[in-house]
């Protein structure tokens, strides 16, 4: 793997970052999660497991600018906005992103986006730069490549049990 920087104009008078930190979406219920059966090349302990979000009233975009508003008219410039793994859906993560942008910040954001035509999608983290051109941004798309294991206490703690074994 090789490393890409991209410089960003900065200022370097300012030496502080505010975040917003969204924790989207604000629930995740257990039959969100799937276990998914096939071989895999890992120890026996490990297994895979799917996450589907699920349809919600509520648009992340609309939430997203009252958070906005809210810190701007408490004196607070936001530098960037961060959302967790698998938070939007393609769709909700382009109307994220234009809000963000459109307010001179940056966005970091979990999407699920189609991998092709099957219907199948992947778990990718976007990261967007805006540039002093109201017009221009920076779009970094990376694909997530890790694995996750959910130990017995968490499976038992989320109340997975039926869907995931806890027994390593």
């Amino acid at each position: 793997m090789r490393p890409e920087w991209v410089a960003v104009p900065s200022n370097p008078r300012k030496h502080r970052l505010n975040l917003l930190l969204v924790p989207w979406p604000y629930v995740v219920k257990r039959d969100q999660f799937l276990r998914v059966s096939g071989k895999i090349s890992m120890p026996p302990r490990y297994g895979f497991f799917e996450y589907h979000r699920l349809a919600s009233g509520s648009r992340p975009t609309a939430k997203l600018e009252q958070l906005l508003q809210r810190a701007a008219n408490r004196g607070f410039a936001i530098d960037g906005v961060a959302l967790p793994e698998l938070s939007l859906t393609l769709p909700q993560y382009r109307s994220v992103s234009d809000a963000v942008l459109s307010r001179n910040s940056f966005l970091i954001a979990g999407v699920s986006a189609p991998t092709g035509p099957s219907g199948e999608t992947g778990n990718y983290v976007y990261f967007d730069i805006p540039l002093p051109n109201t017009y221009h941004s920076v779009k970094i798309r990376q694909a997530e490549h890790h694995r996750w294991r959910l130990d017995s206490w968490q499976i038992e703690r989320y109340g997975l049990e039926k869907l995931l074994n806890p027994s390593p």
